[in-house]
């Protein structure tokens, strides 16, 4: 959609597209990570990714079963090509129709 695209009202609002969080950065939310799921090989499933960068950032501060989704193909792209070669799962699904 047009978030993802870098166009329409978040481009207006000044949102990059290729940087945005809803919540804050991984700088932010690491102490957390490191408080309530010390275990690096922990499954975590990280809904509607986005453009966020986290990702990345979280895989190369330990955390491994990565798994992402998002509904906007779009945003599985810029996943794609901020995670590269990372063995991190991206997916493009919709949370409102599981199978």
């Amino acid at each position: 959609d047009s978030m993802y695209a870098g166009v329409g009202a978040a481009a207006e609002d000044g949102l990059p597209a290729d940087a945005f969080s809803w919540y804050c950065g991984w700088t932010e939310i690491e102490p957390f990570w490191e408080e309530f799921v010390p275990q690096r090989a922990a499954r975590v499933l990280v809904p509607g990714m986005g453009n966020d960068a986290t990702l990345p950032k979280m895989f190369d501060a330990g955390w491994r079963g990565l798994t992402a989704f998002d509904y906007c193909e779009d945003a599985v792209v810029r996943a794609r090509a901020l995670v590269g070669d990372r063995d991190i799962r991206l997916l493009c699904a919709d949370a409102t129709a599981l199978p």
